[in-house]
């Protein structure tokens, strides 16, 4: 299973996707088309931004601003 399919199921399965169905009030089913279709694009996205070195920096930086 590949990264995009192995985060569209941790995300949709269990506990996950009831408290983020909870909290956006969006039923699971519809959820699940959100997460699935979305992902792929995500990913590909922050793909093609880590490829440049200053992509990857910028990222980083990003996502370390999240702890």
């Amino acid at each position: 299973m590949d990264l995009t399919g192995m985060l569209s199921q941790m995300l949709t399965s269990g506990d996950a996707l009831g408290a983020l169905s909870e909290k956006t009030g969006i039923s699971n089913k519809e959820l699940t088309s959100v997460i699935d279709s979305s992902l792929p694009k995500l990913m590909k996205s922050l793909t093609g931004n880590a490829s440049t070195e200053a992509g990857a920096k910028s990222l980083l930086g990003a996502l370390d601003q999240h702890n």
